[in-house]
């Protein structure tokens, strides 16, 4: 039960951090700091009435959809009284447009980016067009997998993330007619984009890349961006100006479905008979020396999409 939604038992979000040997050595809940997250008045009668809705949501009211300790950063080594110390957490929070870093030792966020942002970001496809870096940071919508770019790394410190631009928040983040979703390059220190990835960074507009939920970004050492658009089974690689140099669409397509009591295990947001789909949650490049059979022998050959038939 969560005091601040009601005296009905909800599916809260927590954290666990477990040892070798399967102890739990350290957990944190959400409902015990949402009063720190600055959900306005209209966002609280929004976040209880769905709440009231559906209190065992099998997503969570909030959809915290990643978490990951910070790592070595050049912003603690430069002070380590700054809020990102290694052992802190950036969290995820999906259907309350949040990215937060809380603090390992107090439980407490000490950075966070949302839920709400000046009227100056704008509609959905303001947000989107709009490629003038650095500028501030406006609405993040549906977000996932914000992370620290690591040490080595072009842009190491900075913060990558996958923004959806797919419904979400409390009240609802403003959306408009074309979608698009967007790769965020984000300085902590500023809060400000520094880079950014749309699909008219390839010339194409605006809803040629779009994935409303699921998906990620990773920078690659080449400073080249792996980007998974989820919901379409698309994985593909963007140099820092948005040349799109490799890409692969899944030929692998499952049964999702939402509804049927016997298959709720698969279900997927917003499919509710069976179907198929190619979709992908997260991709993750790793060095040809850590898999099997090491580095290819030869390389792979092209092959160029627009010229199958």
């Amino acid at each position: 039960m969560v005091p601040s939604l009601g005296d009905h038992v909800v599916g809260d979000q927590g954290l666990y951090e477990v040892d070798p040997e399967g102890t739990i050595v350290w957990s944190w809940l959400a409902g015990d700091h949402l009063e720190e997250f600055g959900f306005s008045d209209e966002g609280w009668a929004a976040l209880r009435d769905t709440v009231d809705r559906d209190p065992e949501d099998p997503w969570g009211y909030l959809e915290m959809n990643s978490a990951k300790s910070l790592g070595p950063n050049r912003w603690h080594t430069a002070d380590p009284t700054s809020a990102f110390a290694p052992d802190n957490i950036v969290i995820s929070f999906r259907k309350a447009n949040i990215v937060a870093i809380i603090d390992k030792t107090t439980g407490s966020p000490v950075w966070q980016c949302g839920p709400y942002y000046t009227a100056r970001a704008g509609a959905q496809h303001q947000r989107i067009n709009v490629h003038k870096v650095p500028r501030p940071l406006d609405q993040t919508s549906g977000q996932h997998n914000p992370h620290m770019i690591a040490p080595g790394l072009p842009g190491a410190g900075n913060v990558l993330v996958f923004d959806n631009q797919g419904g979400a928040g409390y009240p609802p983040a403003a959306l408009g007619i074309y979608a698009g979703s967007r790769i965020l390059e984000i300085d902590p220190t500023t809060k400000e984009i520094v880079w950014q990835y749309t699909a008219e960074d390839s010339g194409q507009p605006s809803w040629a890349f779009f994935s409303s939920f699921v998906s990620n970004a990773q920078r690659l050492p080449s400073g080249n961006t792996l980007i998974t658009e989820g919901m379409q089974g698309r994985l593909f690689q963007v140099t820092p100006g948005g040349d799109v140099v490799w890409e692969y669409h899944s030929p692998y397509e499952g049964h999702g479905v939402a509804g049927e009591p016997e298959v709720k295990h698969v279900r997927v947001p917003g499919v509710d008979r069976l179907t198929l789909t190619p979709l992908v949650y997260r991709s993750q490049a790793v060095p040809f020396d850590w898999t099997p059979l090491g580095p290819p022998t030869n390389a792979l050959p092209h092959i160029d999409l627009r010229q199958r038939s």
